[in-house]
C-alpha cells in the first residue's frame, strides 16, 4: 500500500504531495488495496477499523479476488470502507510536448457504481471529489464521521547519570 495505517497526518500529507502520476502503475486495482488494508487492520484492537479507498479510475487490474469479494471480507472482519471517487468529466492536465505545454482533456474512467457498492457492502459511504475543494470537503466529512478517542503513550523522561558517575570515578 502507498501509506500504511497511520495516525501521522503529516507523513500522510507528505506522501500524497510527493505522489507523481503513474508512480503506482497504469492499472487501477481495487481488490488488492482493500485486501492489503484488511490484512493490516484485522488484528487491530481499535474500536473502529476504517479504511479510505481513493481512486480515479475503474478496476482494470487482473486479480483473482473481485472488489466485491474483498469488500465482503472487510465487512466480515469489521473493517469499514469509505470510497472516494476522484475526477470529473471536465478534468484537464498539463501535458509537456515538443512544442511546449498544453492542456489536454483527461478521460474520466471512474466507476462510481462500483465504489457505491463497495461502501454499501462494508457499511461505509461513497464520496465524490471533482477538484481540490471537493477533496477538502470530503476529507472534512470523513474526519467528522470517524472521531475516535485514543491515548498516546506518554514519553518517559530519563536523567542521564553517566556523567556524574564518571566524574565521581575520576575524583576517587
Amino acid at each position: 500500500s502507498f501509506v500504511p495505517p497511520t495516525l501521522d497526518h503529516a507523513l500522510l500529507l507528505e506522501r500524497l504531495q510527493a505522489l507523481k502520476p503513474g508512480e503506482l502503475g497504469n492499472a487501477t486495482g481495487i481488490a488488492s488495496p482493500i485486501g492489503n488494508a484488511v490484512k493490516r487492520l484485522k488484528n487491530s484492537d481499535s474500536p473502529r477499523r476504517v479504511m479510505v479507498l481513493f481512486t480515479d479510475g475503474e478496476n482494470t487490474a487482473d486479480n483473482q479476488l473481485t472488489p466485491q469479494a474483498a469488500a465482503e471480507t472487510a465487512r466480515d472482519l469489521n473493517v469499514i470502507i469509505h470510497t472516494v471517487g476522484i475526477g470529473s468529466d471536465n478534468a484537464y492536465m498539463l501535458l509537456e510536448t515538443p512544442f511546449g505545454s498544453r492542456l489536454t482533456k483527461v478521460q474520466n474512467d471512474l466507476d462510481e457504481n462500483l465504489l457505491r457498492e463497495l461502501a454499501k457492502i462494508s457499511g461505509g459511504r461513497y464520496f465524490a471529489a471533482a477538484d481540490n475543494d471537493g477533496m477538502t470537503q470530503v476529507m472534512q466529512e470523513i474526519n467528522s464521521l470517524e472521531q475516535t478517542n485514543f491515548s498516546s503513550p506518554q514519553p518517559l523522561e530519563f536523567l542521564e547519570l553517566a556523567p556524574f558517575t564518571a566524574l565521581a570515578g575520576a575524583i576517587i
